[in-house]
């Protein structure tokens, strides 16, 4: 394996990917888009193609920006529970001021989508430490139980990487929001 640097300007050094030296990647050699091996380019000193933005894939009619929000919220800050007889998406927020506008959206969200809303359960006062220094904090569970509903919401959240390539900037953007509105972030390689 070897590491590769990856920078635009050639000035960020912490953004690397570990190849194959047998690996190919894109760049243009005598006008032409080729794949060549990474260890041939490193010898040649020449540079990979990154793409400045990735087109739209689909034709945009279905745009989804409402659902696309909706799953930023519950994939960062919220979870799925599907079962053979039960179903249940929600999202913990704690019930403050600064979170009103973002719970105010899940709920329309939910409503404009499914015709349903989430039921707001407060959970236990919970305690821990962090950095030495007690920590007590309250948050609310925000469930919407529909097996139906679920296993829609499931696939959906399967399908995220299609539903942002396959729509414009404005179903991204959505996401963008819901997942930045909820604190949270988005992890399993994506």
């Amino acid at each position: 394996m070897i590491g590769v640097s990856v920078s635009q300007t050639g000035r960020i050094t912490d953004n690397t990917l570990r190849l194959t030296p047998d690996h190919k990647m894109v760049n243009l050699r005598n006008g032409k888009y080729v794949k060549t091996e990474i260890q041939e380019m490193l010898k040649a000193q020449e540079m990979v193609l990154v793409s400045k933005n990735v087109p739209m894939l689909g034709d945009g009619k279905n745009q989804a920006a409402d659902l696309a929000y909706f799953l930023g919220g519950i994939i960062t800050d919220g979870s799925i529970y599907t079962s053979r007889t039960h179903g249940e998406v929600q999202f913990i927020q704690k019930n403050v001021p600064e979170k009103a506008a973002f719970i105010a959206t899940m709920q329309e969200k939910a409503t404009t989508l499914f015709g349903k809303s989430f039921t707001p359960y407060e959970k236990a006062v919970s305690s821990g430490s962090i950095r030495g220094e007690k920590v007590t904090g309250q948050a609310t569970a925000y469930r919407l139980y529909s097996k139906s509903i679920a296993y829609e919401v499931q696939a959906k959240e399967q399908q995220i990487t299609q539903i942002l390539l396959e729509n414009g900037p404005e179903v991204a953007y959505q996401f963008l929001a819901g997942v930045i509105d909820g604190d949270g972030c988005y992890a399993n390689n994506r």
